[in-house]
């Protein structure tokens, strides 16, 4: 490998490791886990056979039956179709794809993975910078092509090599997010029945171009659906996030409750981004009763001390009141947070923040 090719592949994976680090949290989402990582797993027969005799380092993460069956049933062919996990927008995707590249990475150290995240990186959203990091990784001695129409005629060739020595695994997220002029094109490079020995993971939005692309190939993918959080999940997940806020113990409770009683709560993003919020308004609030305090000293001791319960009752209902203001939408509540800090700050640099983060989504050099 060339020395410049070496730099080019490591810094073009770097962000993209690093998003796997940062997102690989999930919550509510074992069983669809067992199943990628079964699907996975098929891509090496010997290993997989060693894990369901109960041998090897991926015996512990096949030991369920019914992850065992999955498995068995791909192992009946050679090639494999995609698999496409199905969600609607922030449904927790982007971190399966991480969490599951993080395990296949522990489990299976010896399968070669590619991973990209639309998105978390500049360029991320250029099928050609998609497809040059495919050739420097799985075709590092290679030329690589200098046209969109020789990387696309060549990525079934890379593909194909990459599955003859030793496997390969590809997991993309957000696919559909692909710039929308390679639409037609932003499948050409990945078969409908994959090589020998290669095996991909994407995400998509139902209903997007691309979706509707990928279900309508012949034979269809196999399919995922990432549906809503239950309860308990929803509930680890909001106490993750609240965990550091200056709320109190009770006031904690009272309002993961309010939380998990929304419509949006199903929708892990919409948690996060309502919890953030409220922790954003609470930690305002209570600044401002810090400068009270600090105006009035003496008034404002002997009120706290006098009725701390009151207090308590009243943070009670503001925070049910803020909680009860936010939009069950996902986009919705974006609108009102973003609302929230235009009034809070000045109108025209938010606006000029959100149009340089567009601008810059390829890079600013």
């Amino acid at each position: 490998m060339a020395p410049s090719s070496s730099r080019d592949a490591a810094a073009e994976r770097k962000p993209h490791d690093a998003f796997i680090a940062l997102r690989s949290e999930v919550f509510g989402r074992e069983g669809v886990q067992q199943r990628v990582l079964s699907h996975v797993a098929s891509a090496q027969k010997n290993q997989v056979a060693l894990a369901l005799r109960g041998r090897g380092p991926q015996a512990e993460v096949l030991q369920l039956l019914s992850v065992q069956r999955s498995v068995v049933s791909f192992l009946a062919g050679e090639s494999q179709r995609i698999l496409v996990l199905e969600g609607e927008a922030g449904a927790g995707k982007s971190a399966l794809i991480a969490s599951c590249a993080r395990q296949v990475q522990q489990v299976l150290p010896h399968l070669k993975i590619f991973c990209h995240f639309v998105g978390a990186a500049r360029g991320s959203t250029d099928l050609v910078r998609l497809l040059q990091r495919l050739w420097l990784e799985l075709a590092p001695d290679l030329a690589v092509p200098p046209s969109e129409e020789g990387l696309l005629r060549g990525a079934a060739d890379v593909l194909e090599r990459a599955g003859q020595e030793g496997g390969l695994v590809i997991l993309v997220d957000a696919l559909n997010q692909l710039d929308a002029d390679a639409e037609q094109s932003q499948l050409q490079w990945l078969p409908a029945v994959l090589p020998a020995g290669v095996h991909a993971v994407v995400s998509v939005i139902p209903g997007t171009p691309c979706h509707k692309i990928l279900v309508s190939r012949s034979p269809e993918p196999l399919r995922i659906q990432v549906c809503g959080l239950d309860r308990g999940a929803g509930e680890k997940l909001v106490c993750s996030v609240l965990a550091k806020t200056g709320l109190g113990e009770r006031s904690g409770e009272h309002c993961v409750e309010l939380l998990l009683d929304r419509q949006g709560a199903r929708n892990p993003l919409w948690l996060v981004f309502a919890c953030e919020e409220l922790k954003s308004r609470v930690w305002h609030a209570s600044n401002n009763e810090q400068a009270t305090s600090q105006q009035i000293p003496h008034v404002y001791t002997k009120l706290a001390t006098r009725d701390r319960q009151t207090a308590s009752i009243t943070s009670n209902q503001s925070s049910a009141a803020i909680i009860s203001g936010f939009d069950d939408d996902l986009l919705g509540l974006l609108q009102q947070i973003l609302a929230r800090i235009e009034k809070e700050n000045e109108e025209t640099g938010v606006v000029a923040a959100l149009c340089f983060l567009e601008c810059a989504r390829h890079g600013l050099l």
